[in-house]
């Protein structure tokens, strides 16, 4: 669709993940279109960097107009966040997840939305705290405590989307924040490892 790339509510993967709650159709992700964006922006950079104008400037105009879609509908000004959207009615999905942090390593965000954005990466109640990062905000009805035994998107915390998230923080120049929540995130690595029996993360 214009507007980005369809998916199921519950697409096989992410066995539990709450994305999606409460539509009546199917939605369009917002870490897939920004993830197109994404790729639509380094092979603009690698183009110009071999002096390939005309296809750089192509990729740069996909980018551009990926953007643009991102922050027309994917935007929430009202909770400074990025949602799914519903594929029909383009209104977001409110569930909060780390994937939303995927326009901002993208690049597509202003500085007033990167700087809302990190306040939810902060606030404890949602992203931050001393387990940072869990794959559902704290503060939906459906997140459950991760530990002892996780709870995979409803709460557990993953190398991959923490490591996305921290990179999406320092891309806007939020190095200490970012380099905090990845410490944290770290040494819950460790006392999970040598917490829970046998000895996993």
């Amino acid at each position: 669709t214009p507007q980005g790339y369809l998916w199921n509510r519950y697409p096989s993967g992410m066995d539990n993940t709450t994305r999606g709650r409460g539509a009546t159709n199917a939605i369009l992700w917002v870490d897939a279109i920004a993830q197109q964006g994404l790729s639509a922006l380094y092979i603009a950079r690698m183009a110009e960097a071999l002096n390939m104008k005309e296809e750089s400037a192509e990729w740069r105009g996909r980018y551009n107009r990926i953007k643009e879609t991102v922050n027309t509908y994917y935007w929430d000004e009202e909770d400074g966040f990025y949602y799914d959207i519903d594929s029909v009615t383009l209104k977001p999905v409110k569930v909060m997840t780390p994937a939303s942090y995927w326009p901002m390593l993208a690049e597509m965000c202003s500085p007033d939305q990167a700087r809302r954005m990190l306040r939810h990466a902060l606030d404890e109640n949602v992203f931050g705290g001393e387990r940072p990062w869990p794959t559902l905000a704290r503060t939906d009805p459906d997140y459950i405590e991760a530990l002892p035994d996780g709870h995979y998107w409803r709460g557990g915390v993953w190398p991959p989307t923490t490591y996305m998230a921290t990179k999406a923080l320092q891309k806007y120049g939020f190095h200490d924040e970012a380099n905090s929540l990845a410490h944290r995130s770290l040494l819950h690595s460790l006392r999970t490892y040598r917490e829970v029996e046998p000895a996993t993360l």
